[in-house]
């Protein structure tokens, strides 16, 4: 198994490693996601209980924020795509060619419970990744060779090129997408639902939670 090695910055702390770069946005990304659909899930359940004129769930997964994007849906699925497109090209010894995770027919996914199944696919298919390559993430990976294809044009990049320039971007928007179109249809969702798996290592998010709420109810009563 090859070994992580731990380099400085030019100040003397220590630098972003290859794992910082690859495997945590991941990780951080597809929590998010199974958090705030979750959440969706159990908001419409109990809003529909109460008011049957309430949106659907089929209404928000089929959602879209402008008529040439992606639905709800569909931008889960990029998030598995993502996924499994990074840990092939990792896997991989030499550059080449990844093949997609089957996307669904249009029409066939109108349910929350298969948009998680869709982000738990991406999550299992990174863990077992990890579990079956242990070194898929150390800093000896980064300067390899990959190809990635942008458009009509295959490109030949390192894999940190890849996952800074093509991986993390793409995460980031179609997580924002997720995130988006859930507020557009009524779920009550804040920033911390979105942040809170990206800053949990370093700081109790469920103390944040408290001290948010309490701060909110304060705010009411003045």
């Amino acid at each position: 198994m090859a070994t992580t090695t731990t380099s400085t910055s030019p100040t003397g702390g220590p630098a972003v490693s290859f794992r910082d770069l690859a495997y945590l946005p991941l990780v951080r990304s597809l929590t998010t996601a199974i958090n705030i659909t979750t959440k969706a899930q159990q908001h419409v359940a109990s809003s529909s209980s109460s008011d049957p004129s309430s949106p659907t769930e089929e209404d928000v997964v089929t959602a879209r924020l402008a008529p040439d994007m992606y639905p709800f849906w569909q931008q889960c699925y990029q998030l598995r795509k993502t996924t499994s497109n990074v840990v092939q090209r990792l896997s991989a010894t030499t550059p080449g060619p990844v093949t997609d995770p089957a996307r669904p027919e249009e029409g066939t996914i109108t349910t929350f419970a298969q948009c998680l199944a869709i982000l738990q696919a991406a999550r299992d298919e990174l863990d077992q990744a990890v579990t079956d390559h242990p070194d898929l993430f150390a800093d000896e990976q980064a300067p390899a060779g990959t190809s990635v294809q942008y458009g009509p044009l295959s490109l030949p990049v390192s894999k940190k090129a890849y996952l800074e320039g093509m991986m993390v971007p793409n995460l980031n928007f179609h997580l924002a997408m997720v995130y988006a179109i859930l507020r557009m249809k009524g779920v009550p969702l804040g920033k911390v639902d979105y942040m809170g798996p990206f800053f949990a290592d370093y700081v109790d998010m469920d103390e944040v939670k408290k001290e948010m709420a309490a701060a909110a109810a304060a705010k009411q009563k003045e």
